[in-house]
C-alpha cells in the first residue's frame, strides 16, 4: 500500500509538472493568461481529488460486498445435525472405522483432493497417515472427524454409516490435535 501510494504521488507530480510546463508555453504564446492557467490547475486538482474519492468509494463498496458474502456464508450455513432422532444405533462399542471410496473436492470446479480413498482401521489399531505436503492428509482427517463432508463415498463406524449418527454421537469416538494447535506457549523446560 505504501508503494502504491508513492507511485500515485509520483505520477500526479509528473502530471502536474507537465500541465504547468505546457500551460506556461501557452501563456508565453499569449493564448492563455496566468490567472486562467492557475484557475485551470486549481480546478484540475479538485476534479482529480473528486475522481480519486469516487474510486475509493467504489472499492470500499466492493469490499463491503465481499464482507457481506462471507458473513452470509456463515449465517446461511445449514445447522449440523447434532442429534439424529431414532437415527443413532446406540450399539457402537468397538470403534472400528472404515472409509469406502471417499472422494473430496472443495468446490464443484476444483480438482479432487481425495479420489476413491479406502481405509480400514480396526479397533485398537494405530495408523500413520503420511505423504507429501498438500496431498490431502489434513483434508482426510477433517473428513474422518466430520468437519468436512466427502463429495462421494461413505464412512462406517462399526459397520454403521455415520450419516445415520448425530455429530455428537459420532464425535465422541475421536480426539485429534491438528498441526497448528497449541496447548500453551513456551517450551516444556520453561
Amino acid at each position: 500500500e505504501i508503494m502504491e501510494s508513492a507511485i500515485n504521488d509520483l505520477l500526479f507530480s509528473i502530471e502536474t509538472i507537465l500541465v504547468i510546463y505546457f500551460g506556461s508555453l501557452i501563456v508565453m504564446k499569449g493564448d492563455l493568461t496566468v490567472g486562467m492557467l492557475l484557475a485551470f490547475i486549481a480546478y484540475k486538482s479538485q476534479f482529480i481529488m473528486s475522481i480519486m474519492n469516487f474510486i475509493d468509494k467504489i472499492l470500499s463498496f466492493k469490499l463491503l460486498g465481499l464482507h457481506v458474502e462471507r458473513v452470509s456464508d456463515i449465517a446461511l450455513e445449514l445447522e449440523e445435525p447434532y442429534h439424529v432422532p431414532n437415527g443413532g444405533s446406540g450399539s457402537i462399542l468397538n470403534g472400528e472405522l472404515q472409509l469406502e471410496n471417499i472422494s473430496f473436492r472443495y468446490s464443484d470446479n476444483a480438482e479432487k483432493i481425495l479420489d476413491n480413498i479406502n481405509l480400514h482401521v480396526r479397533t485398537g489399531e494405530s495408523i500413520a497417515i503420511i505423504g507429501s505436503s498438500g496431498c490431502g492428509k489434513t483434508t482426510l482427517l477433517k473428513i474422518i472427524l466430520g468437519l468436512l463432508k466427502p463429495t462421494s463415498g461413505r464412512i462406517l463406524l462399526d459397520g454403521v454409516d455415520v450419516s445415520n449418527l448425530g455429530l455428537n454421537e459420532y464425535r465422541q469416538f475421536f480426539g485429534s490435535v491438528m498441526q497448528n494447535d497449541t496447548l500453551m506457549s513456551g517450551t516444556v523446560a520453561e
